[in-house]
């Protein structure tokens, strides 16, 4: 899991990376994969208080090349996008596998970003160059 650069302010962006063999990867065809998994990211404030729940789902089938390909890279990709609310003191995203209702779970400390205000206030307080 890693931290991107957001798309914009109110929203921040991970790019979760689930290891292929602790999914399973059913049969869908003669020539397809199944992947089916829920991507989950749970808020919660500084005393531990649930806040909201973000899912992100992925359903999929892989041909041949596909499968072989998350098989040999030993990850699957997902960037996965929400907004955390005012709040938020840690996220814990986690991740279903559908097929067989395993799951898994990191928690990661979530620092407040500066409001605009204190940027502005900051920016204000360094001496110019004037």
């Amino acid at each position: 899991m890693r931290s991107l650069p957001p798309d914009s302010l109110d929203k921040i962006k991970y790019w979760v990376l689930v290891d292929p063999e602790t999914i399973t990867f059913p049969q869908a065809s003669e020539t397809e994969r199944g992947l089916d998994l829920m991507i989950a990211a749970c808020t919660f404030d500084k005393a531990g208080k649930p806040l909201q729940l973000f899912r992100d789902p992925i359903e999929r089938k892989l041909n041949d090349h596909e499968y072989k390909t998350l098989l040999t890279q030993h990850f699957v990709p997902h960037n996965m996008v929400f907004a955390p609310g005012p709040d938020a003191a840690m996220i814990r995203v986690m991740v279903r596998d559908n097929s067989t209702g395993r799951l898994g779970s990191v928690n990661i400390p979530y620092p407040q970003p500066p409001t605009p205000m204190a940027v502005v206030g900051k920016a204000a307080a360094q001496p110019s160059s004037h």
